[in-house]
Formats: structure tokens, C-alpha cells, sequence
């Protein structure tokens, strides 16, 4: 035996259906159209590079530290640090020559 709904019931579950079916498609809009793509792709473009800058800083802030502690180490004669500051000098210098021979061809 089926249960008859009232005509209250009846609209009250039309009225459910179509907010579900707006839902629906206002999510399929925000899917497909161009512009809100374009914006998401943006959006998630900035994060990244806010991301990566974040990243970018931390790892600037260790190498400097690192660099200071070797530093400090070469002073109070750490052979080691000698060394890795000798190399580092070295290959600054190779550097700054192949760009000055770049520049002056």
C-alpha cells in the first residue's frame, strides 16, 4: 500500500530538486567556462609562486648560515673552510671571466 503525499510534500520536494539542480549547474558553469578557468589557473599559479618564494627564502636563509659558519671556521684556520672558500673564490672568478670574454665579443 503506497502513501499518497500531500500537495505541501509534493512542492516541498519540487522545491528540493530544483536548488539541487541549480547546484548542479552553477558547478558545471564554474567548470566549463572559460573565464573562472582562467581565473582557477591564476589563482593556482600565484600559489604556487608564493610557494616556491617561501621555499626560495628558507633555502637563502640556510646557505647564508652555512656560508657565515664556514666563514667563521676558515678564520680560526679550519682547513676544510679554507679549502671551500679557496673553491668558491675560484669559481666566482671563472665566472666573472667568461662573462667579461662574453662581453667583450
Amino acid at each position: 500500500m503506497s502513501e499518497q503525499m500531500s500537495q505541501a510534500q509534493i512542492e516541498e520536494q519540487l522545491r528540493h530538486t530544483r536548488e539541487e539542480i541549480t547546484d548542479t549547474l552553477n558547478q558545471l558553469v564554474d567548470q566549463v567556462d572559460p573565464r573562472r578557468a582562467v581565473k582557477r589557473s591564476k589563482q593556482q599559479a600565484q600559489a604556487g609562486a608564493r610557494e616556491l618564494g617561501d621555499q626560495a627564502k628558507v633555502k637563502a636563509r640556510d646557505l647564508q648560515v652555512q656560508a657565515q659558519r664556514t666563514l667563521e671556521d676558515a678564520k680560526h684556520g679550519d682547513n676544510r673552510a679554507r679549502a671551500i672558500l679557496a673553491g668558491a673564490a675560484a669559481g666566482a672568478g671563472l665566472v666573472g671571466f667568461a662573462l667579461v670574454r662574453r662581453l667583450i665579443k
